[in-house]
């Protein structure tokens, strides 16, 4: 798909400058006979962007409102040592196989990430309600398959109340989607899943103060703030009232 819209784009901008060059020799032209040329020229060079562009938004359709490649690739570093046959072992065989084509791989993450926030659209719609059952329970209830509805368990699990054992999950395995919701939109603004925290669900739970809040908090909660450095001739901070360099910077 991405390769696509590269060649549209392409093809787009050779034939723009190509009715912009006849447009010119057209208006330059004395001969009447290119009169009735150029109003057609002049007329495409107006309609064609317009339809060049709806064209590239019809080959990213799809495309929209998912992570750029950084986000899945963090996802990487996530990989945990399981047994390959359970579910979980699985889902991260598939999701993390570092020898699969990339070009797969982002594609895999892409479709992913939208079914993803199709979960989530349907959870926060009604964040009162105690979402439990089994695995494949969960996974028919949403529209899934067990291994990405695995996947959706390990995305959410440090969001919850109460954790699920991903390590040991079968089909037949009791589970909760009963999750901490400033927890939640916490855990989206770290992971930069602005296509998730921005979701209009949020409006019914936090009002736009709230929310800026919440941010703010995620965020300063992961900046490293440096100590200042204490000058020799700086107080000292123990609250001796000598300088730093004469009290605890002696030696």
């Amino acid at each position: 798909m991405k390769n696509l819209r590269r060649i549209l784009a392409l093809a787009g901008v050779v034939f723009l400058i190509g009715l912009y060059v006849l447009t010119m020799i057209f208006a330059l032209s004395k001969d009447p006979a290119f009169k009735g040329l150029f109003m057609g020229s002049l007329l495409a060079t107006i309609f064609v962007p317009v339809v060049l562009y709806y064209m590239l938004r019809l080959a990213g359709a799809g495309r929209a409102d998912i992570p750029d490649i950084k986000y899945w690739e963090g996802y990487m570093g996530e990989e945990k040592t399981v047994d390959k046959n359970s579910l979980f072992g699985q889902w991260q065989a598939k999701a993390y196989n570092t020898n699969e084509d990339r070009a797969k791989l982002r594609a895999f993450w892409d479709e992913y990430f939208v079914t993803e926030k199709g979960v989530y659209e349907k959870l926060l719609a009604d964040p009162s309600e105690k979402v439990t059952g089994t695995v494949k329970e969960l996974a028919d209830r949403f529209g899934l398959d067990l291994l990405t509805m695995t996947g959706f368990l390990d995305g959410i699990n440090d969001s919850l109340v109460t954790a699920n054992p991903l390590e040991d999950l079968t089909e037949d395995t009791q589970v909760n989607l009963i999750y901490d919701t400033e927890k939640l939109y916490k855990n989206m603004i770290k992971a930069g899943a602005d296509w998730l925290y921005n979701l209009p669900q949020w409006d019914a739970i936090y009002d736009k103060e709230r929310r800026k809040e919440l941010y703010l908090e995620q965020k300063k909660s992961g900046t490293i703030v440096k100590e200042k450095k204490i000058g020799r001739n700086d107080p000292c901070p123990c609250g001796s009232g000598k300088k730093y360099k004469h009290c605890c910077g002696r030696s």
